[in-house]
């Protein structure tokens, strides 16, 4: 009798974990980068921390980038921002009173500050590992690891909104086992986002290194 509500148990106990069993790795990664390829407009608010693992340091600084279509972005930091309209791209460092013009093809602008968001879709193998909290969104919590092993980022761990499926925090290992981490405080999709945001009028005293 023991033995039968033993097996009975387990039986049980297999038919509600597959039950529960919920959307693949792949499939999640899959409608990420679907959900970012609709996406008009992106207004992000962002912590970064870095921590040091040889010095034992770390470093948090906050920022938030705008971004529109394909080639337009602005990101913004207390010390530096980094502006594109598509064309132009200004590198502002408030720290120097520096700005460096130059074309946005040469500057390879086309890596889209965005794809940080996206980096962990191509070249890695993701596992879901389970569902956490954060912020009081409910998210999937995936882990990735380089495919190649030849990736600067060797493993990243990744929290994305069951709801809209959007990146609400990163962290990235890399070959040093430093640590790269990135804390979503607002992401807002197609909020109108004025064109001249994407411009840079120079401040006077500010010294311009124009190399278009």
């Amino acid at each position: 009798m023991k033995k039968s509500a033993a097996l009975f148990f387990a039986i049980l106990m297999l038919t509600m974990t597959a039950a529960y069993a919920g959307p693949s790795a792949e499939s999640i990664v899959k409608k990420v980068k679907k959900q970012y390829t609709k996406v008009k407009t992106l207004s992000v608010e962002f912590e970064q921390k870095f921590n040091w693992k040889l010095a034992g340091t770390s470093d948090t600084i906050t920022g938030k980038m705008l971004i529109k279509g394909n080639t337009k972005y602005r990101v913004e930091m207390p010390d530096n921002m980094l502006i594109t309209d598509g064309n132009t791209v200004w590198q502002y460092s408030v720290t120097n009173k520096q700005v460096i013009i130059d074309q946005a093809d040469k500057s390879g602008s086309s890596q889209m500050p965005s794809d940080f968001l996206l980096k962990y879709a191509d070249g890695y193998a993701p596992r879901l590992v389970g569902e956490e909290l954060l912020n009081g969104k409910k998210c999937y919590v995936l882990n990735l690891k380089s495919i190649t092993g030849d990736d600067y980022y060797q493993r990243i761990k990744v929290w994305i909104d069951k709801k809209n499926y959007l990146t609400q925090k990163l962290e990235q290992y890399d070959i040093n086992e430093n640590v790269n981490i990135y804390t979503m405080k607002s992401v807002l999709q197609n909020v109108p986002v004025a064109d001249a945001k994407f411009r840079f009028l120079v401040p006077p005293g500010v010294e311009i290194i124009d190399l278009r």
